[in-house]
């Protein structure tokens, strides 16, 4: 089961993938039971019947991570310790400390947020106070950025960003999300050719794991393109986030531009 951790495939094309292996499994181990030596019939029959109660239990657990979302890392944990690998279930198990640390850090700058209530100065003060003892929270420069951004202080907002980026990494989740808005914030502040250079660079080297942030780059891109006149490319691009937005809130975003914008 090691495969899921592969990053070198679009994380719905791997989905697409598995389920395609899934499905001729299914298909092929009856006829390998079928013809199969005697002596061996028992061995591949019993393959058989395993694979089925997995797939049985795997298909429980989707219906009850639709029912109920958030016991979705319980139930996959739960999955993966009967039958992942030794090094799937390390992996994993990784993931869940990581996603666990960065949940608290979320939760800390919040409650700092909203400590500050309006006063978008003091929270911005309050992240820089964090950040004095968290000087590695790429997750706290996101939001010290995002505070500037509001200020209108656009010089350390894109160095906020900018920061954001070099620890999260470029390539990452997070790193993606810190370069779509720095792609704003370089609009906002009339640096629109170097916002729309960091934007399409962002869709062209996005890893898997941050293509659900790709239409809202593409959004991004049309909103910058929009600004310079630029009506054709901007619509391309609007197209782009509508048809790529599975979420439908970047696609209902693109096509009031578009609708604003004819």
């Amino acid at each position: 089961m090691a495969f899921w951790r592969r990053r070198d495939v679009s994380g719905s094309a791997m989905l697409w993938f598995g389920e395609a292996v899934i499905a001729l499994c299914g298909l092929l181990l009856p006829v390998l039971e079928l013809l199969a030596p005697v002596h061996k019939k028992p061995r591949v029959r019993l393959l058989r019947e395993q694979f089925r109660a997995m797939n049985r239990e795997r298909k429980a657990l989707l219906r009850e991570v639709e029912r109920d979302p958030a016991q979705a890392v319980e139930v996959v944990d739960e999955f993966m310790a009967r039958h992942g690998d030794a090094e799937s279930r390390a992996s994993f198990e990784e993931a869940q400390a990581s996603i666990r640390a960065i949940r608290q850090e979320g939760e800390e700058l919040q409650r700092i947020a909203r400590e500050a209530g309006e006063d978008v100065r003091l929270a911005a003060d309050g992240f820089r106070e964090y950040i004095s003892t968290h000087g590695d929270s790429h997750l706290a420069y996101s939001y010290l950025g995002g505070a500037l951004q509001r200020l209108g202080e656009w010089e350390d907002c894109i160095t906020a960003y900018r920061d954001a980026i070099r620890l999260a990494g470029a390539g990452t989740m997070s790193g993606v999300s810190s370069r779509v808005t720095l792609g704003q914030a370089l609009c906002a502040k009339g640096d629109v050719e170097a916002a729309i250079a960091e934007l399409r660079s962002v869709i062209e080297e996005a890893p898997p794991e941050g293509e659900c942030l790709i239409p809202l780059a593409y959004l991004v891109l049309g909103n910058a393109l929009n600004t310079q006149g630029r009506r054709g490319d901007a619509h391309a691009a609007w197209k782009q986030a509508i048809r790529k937005d599975r979420t439908g809130i970047v696609a209902r975003q693109a096509r009031q531009m578009r609708k604003a914008n004819p």
